[in-house]
């Protein structure tokens, strides 16, 4: 029987392409422990449990929340499709409403037919080059007042350009309505990290946000976050919905990846990402001299 995805992975680990996608860590071996195999371990003694976590699982949670400034962090080994699915299936009964702007990823349709919850449409601005742009605080006022029984507002922010809305404006449009705020701030997990970065959601009044720590970040394929600040969100049923949507069987290995990676920033994060400022200012101060191609400000 021949092995065409492991033949792929064992072509493109050998060739000396340099991958400009995700994950975050590049293939770069000093983001990753070299012995991951001999620590893939399911739910043993003192291995603690994702579902039920009283030791080691609730120690790591509390310092994601304590690194992202939330009030409960959970790990979601689904990605943050999964973790917006069990956002939105927390928030909203059948028949509910939820504001959904059109440049949401699919797993925020997946949830709106999951929960059964009514979605009320809106459009981000337009910023041009087939790219869509902030979502305006206007917009999401205008579809709070034209609809009754609005239960959440869902924003992505940054899109996958980078372009980031005013949530501070918009979490307190839904705040007046008691309405709960969902921010997809899937490519956002780094901006916590440096103040050259756009305040995160939850700095700017986000109810619940989700991060993908595997997109700018350089954890493993797969692994998320969901956070959640102040009291409009159901802490329990948020926990008991993500319990719902992920594996009974969480990879200890991306759990651990987690740890190894906020390890990592604590001692060196400081040095990591102001090199990495210094770099991107100035790879944008040259791209900015190209004559034919535009730069994204």
């Amino acid at each position: 029987m021949d092995t065409p995805i492991y033949d792929m992975l064992l072509k493109m680990k050998n060739s000396n392409i340099y991958p400009f996608h995700m994950p975050g860590h590049k293939r770069n071996k000093l983001f990753m422990p070299s012995d991951m195999l001999n620590m893939d371990i399911t739910e043993v003694e003192g291995a603690d449990s994702l579902h039920n976590p009283k030791g080691v699982i609730k120690k790591s949670l509390e310092n994601l929340s304590k690194v992202f400034g939330s009030d409960y962090s959970f790990i979601s080994v689904n990605g943050s499709s999964g973790g917006i699915i069990s956002a939105v299936l927390s928030c909203c009964y059948e028949g509910d409403k939820i504001i959904v702007p059109v440049n949401c990823h699919k797993s925020v349709y997946s949830a709106v037919i999951l929960s059964g919850a009514v979605p009320v449409y809106i459009e981000p601005e337009y910023f041009g080059y087939g790219i869509w742009g902030e979502v305006s605080a206007e917009s999401v006022k205008e579809a709070i007042i034209k609809n009754e029984n609005v239960k959440a507002v869902v924003i992505t922010s940054p899109t996958y350009e980078g372009i980031c809305s005013d949530i501070k404006t918009i979490s307190d449009i839904c705040h007046e309505k008691n309405i709960i705020l969902i921010v997809d701030e899937a490519h956002g997990a780094h901006m916590v990290f440096h103040n050259y970065f756009p305040k995160t959601a939850l700095m700017q009044g986000a109810d619940i946000a989700i991060q993908s720590l595997h997109k700018t970040l350089m954890a493993m394929t797969q692994i998320a976050v969901v956070h959640i600040k102040g009291n409009r969100a159901d802490k329990e049923r948020l926990f008991k919905c993500i319990s719902m949507t992920i594996s009974t069987s969480p990879s200890y290995v991306f759990m651990g990846n987690i740890d190894y990676m906020l390890g990592m920033l604590n001692k060196n994060g400081k040095e990591i990402f102001n090199n990495y400022v210094c770099e991107l200012s100035e790879f944008r101060y040259k791209m900015k001299k190209l004559k034919n191609i535009f730069l994204i400000d």
